[in-house]
């Protein structure tokens, strides 16, 4: 009998018995399979089974609580059936179209075990049989070639080091024709299949004897190492840097690499640049996207909103009328006579200086002078958080221009410009260089334009610098507000907000009523008990919060002993309010559990980064029904992948988001990350209380360091030429 007793790795060969569960779109199979007299479940990813096939399947045991034991395969390789019995079963459930329970029965009948070869390779003795013509003929043929052909991409794949998982992507992408398109081009798997990138199609290449100088390879690799260097924000790299780059990652001679960017810059993969006598590369999107913003912003600083025509400058008597009685300061009504009067502004600063309280006095000055202006922002918290502080209805950027998943483009465009007389985008430092391009083309040359921001937070996640690029350029008006207002000085998560931006300590000796607090800690196990301790019992207890709704992990990674990943799985467990679950190939989603979107979804409008609830788990249909503030979301198990658990998330997530309250575990492990902009953005999330749990010395690195996260851009070229 197999040994069951821990999660040692095993392997069971056998037939399948049942398809209990199979979704073609993802692979995710739960299968009964007999080895010898036992039956196992395993439960594993493969794009095509059928019962009666033999089965290889490893992985480790593990128990689920409806379930029972239940092998978790990280690999299954099918192999055709054997024996007449389990042939007579793969014939019979319908993998072979035209071949049912009675016509597999009578093929067994009357070939045996030699039905599979005469399918195969003798057809036309089907032809012995009474009622088979040969249009039957050629169909069983057929369906049994596909479903050969599949088995065979599979071991292929298996034999390259591909996973059940990753191999079942690679046939939904290509089908039969896998094996001919990744021999023409191995590197095609890092551009069609997400989760596969340069070194995992690298490595299939050089097994099917590609030359390590291959120009095929040689290309990939440099266009990989620019897609490195975007991926960390900058929108164009050093030509030297990209040969000297690729030619590590290889190890090869950096001449064979400088001749393959020349030949993808021939080709227009890559577009070059020169500034100072330096060469650049860069991606052509990106740097036509570049090339976009710097002529719209011309355009508009050229234009003339027409309501402006209108303005004159206010007095204090009418800005407070516009104000709602709010007493301004002098440098909130020379900020707001700026906003009213010219096209392009910039309105920046830190958490409690009135960048609100001032935008909601120029919307009710601009109505006053007859403007029609539209809110927006990058994400849909964030634009719900501005609905909320404007009491007007404020956009996603992507509803405002009108996204259709059908065409994959925008509505509102250079052609068909939006009709508004002015727009605001707030938190404008998450805008990415693709994104803001688009924006500007679908702006009328007569409107008018804000952008607000904190540009100390975290840039965004997309390549590009736009806020700090256009205030350095002074191509626009820029106002900074920097006076802290009398409701916010009592508070210390503003001070210290305020003071990690200057580079100076946080203040850490909070009393009982403080809204910041620091708890010491370096052992990863003793922070996490920590967490759990104050989002399940201290903070519900103390502030009478939900632990779930009002309270937010964040943290640098997603990885590690202090990952979200790692946070989230442990909190899973401690805030299990229901048995009933579904799970994916790698999470296990409970009735009850929160949880993030982490890509764009436009047919369902959910977007990266928008957290919810599971409602409703429909165990008949596998699916999940998300809430996102009162939105249900349905997602079927191919979808299941686009959710991970949400009670801790990583810092750069967050952006664009406000918390009751914040928990941010930071420790000297989180090395690599700290900087001053992670830790400020993390703090300012924070709306009631924020908590930091961990080591001072790690909060003094990251306050320490600001230089590193200058991104180089093309842009900022471009607007200092402009200028």
């Amino acid at each position: 009998m197999t040994s069951r007793d821990d999660a040692t790795e095993v392997t069971i060969e056998g037939s399948i018995e049942r398809v209990t569960f199979h979704n073609p779109q993802t692979g995710f199979c739960v299968l009964k399979v007999k080895s010898g007299e036992e039956l196992h479940t395993i439960v594993g990813q493969c794009s095509c089974v059928t019962e009666g096939e033999n089965i290889s399947a490893g992985g480790s045991w593990v128990m689920n609580e409806h379930y029972g034991l239940q092998l978790k395969a990280e690999q299954i390789v099918l192999a055709p059936p054997q024996s007449e019995s389990a042939i007579e079963k793969y014939l019979a459930s319908g993998a072979i179209k035209g071949v049912g329970v009675h016509f597999a029965r009578r093929l067994i009948s009357q070939f045996g075990a030699d039905v599979i070869d005469i399918i195969e390779n003798h057809p036309e003795r089907l032809l012995e049989m009474e009622g088979i013509g040969r249009g039957r003929m050629q169909r069983i043929r057929n369906a049994w070639l596909s479903q050969s052909a599949t088995r065979n991409v599979m071991i292929f794949l298996h034999e390259h080091g591909f996973g059940s998982h990753r191999a079942s992507k690679i046939i939904k992408c290509y089908g039969i024709d896998a094996i001919a398109r990744i021999k023409a081009n191995p590197y095609c798997l890092t551009e069609d299949i997400s989760g596969i990138g340069f070194k995992s199609a690298d490595a299939m290449a050089m097994n099917m004897g590609m030359a390590a100088d291959s120009p095929q390879r040689l290309a990939a690799a440099s266009q990989f190492v620019l897609s490195q260097n975007m991926a960390s924000g900058h929108t164009m790299i050093l030509r030297d840097q990209l040969v000297s780059g690729t030619a590590e990652l290889l190890a090869i001679d950096p001449q064979c690499v400088d001749e393959a960017v020349r030949q993808n810059i021939i080709e227009g993969k890559f577009a070059s640049y020169q500034k100072n006598d330096q060469d650049f590369v860069c991606n052509p999107q990106l740097a036509e996207a570049e090339n976009q913003i710097v002529s719209d912003l011309k355009r508009l600083q050229g234009g003339q909103p027409r309501w402006q025509t209108r303005v004159h400058q206010l007095d204090s008597q009418q800005v407070k009328h516009y104000s709602g009685h709010i007493e301004l300061s002098d440098s909130q009504i020379s900020a707001l006579n700026h906003l009213l009067s010219h096209p392009i502004v910039i309105l920046t600063g830190g958490p409690g200086v009135g960048k609100t309280t001032l935008i909601n006095t120029y919307l009710a000055a601009a109505k006053s002078f007859g403007a029609y202006i539209q809110l927006c922002a990058p994400t849909g918290r964030a634009a719900k958080r501005l609905t909320e502080a404007t009491r007007s209805e404020a956009k996603t950027i992507h509803r405002l221009l009108e996204y259709s998943p059908v065409d994959r483009c925008f509505k509102h465009n250079t052609d068909n410009p939006i009709a508004l007389g002015g727009l605001v985008v707030d938190e404008a430092s998450m805008l990415d260089t693709m994104l803001f391009s688009q924006l500007l083309q679908a702006l009328p040359t007569d409107a008018s334009l804000i952008l607000v921001g904190d540009v100390d937070q975290l840039p965004s996640v997309g390549p590009g610098m736009i806020l700090m690029d256009l205030i350095q350029s002074e191509l626009c008006r820029v106002v900074r507000l920097e006076q802290v207002y009398r409701q916010a000085q009592s508070s210390l998560i503003i001070e210290n907000a305020h003071r990690i931006n200057r580079g100076l300590k946080p203040i850490t000796n909070s009393t009982r009523d403080s809204d910041f607090f620091f708890i010491s800690e370096s052992d990863a196990p003793a922070i996490i008990d920590k967490v759990a301790y104050m989002i399940l019992n201290r903070i519900p207890n103390r502030y009478g919060l939900d632990a779930k709704q009002d309270v937010q992990i964040l943290t640098p990674m997603n990885r590690g002993p202090l990952g979200a990943e790692t946070i989230s799985n442990y909190l899973q467990e401690q805030f299990r309010p229901s048995d009933s679950y579904l799970e994916s190939a790698s999470h296990r989603f409970f009735l009850g559990d929160k949880v993030i979107q982490v890509v764009n979804n436009y047919d369902k409008e959910v977007f990266n980064g928008d957290i919810g609830f599971i409602e409703e788990i429909d165990h008949d249909n596998d699916t999940l029904t998300v809430s996102y503030d009162g939105k249900q979301v349905e997602y079927p198990q191919e979808n299941f992948d686009e959710l991970k658990l949400a009670y801790a998330i990583t810092i750069h997530k967050s952006q664009g988001s406000e918390y009751p309250v914040v928990i941010i575990p930071l420790t000297m492990s989180h090395y690599m990350m700290l900087e001053r902009n992670l830790v400020y953005t993390a703090l300012t999330r924070a709306k009631k209380i924020a908590i930091f749990i961990g080591e001072k010395k790690s909060i003094m690195m990251a306050v320490n360091r600001s230089d590193s996260t200058q991104r180089i851009t093309r842009l900022r070229h471009a607007l200092h030429e402009l200028v």
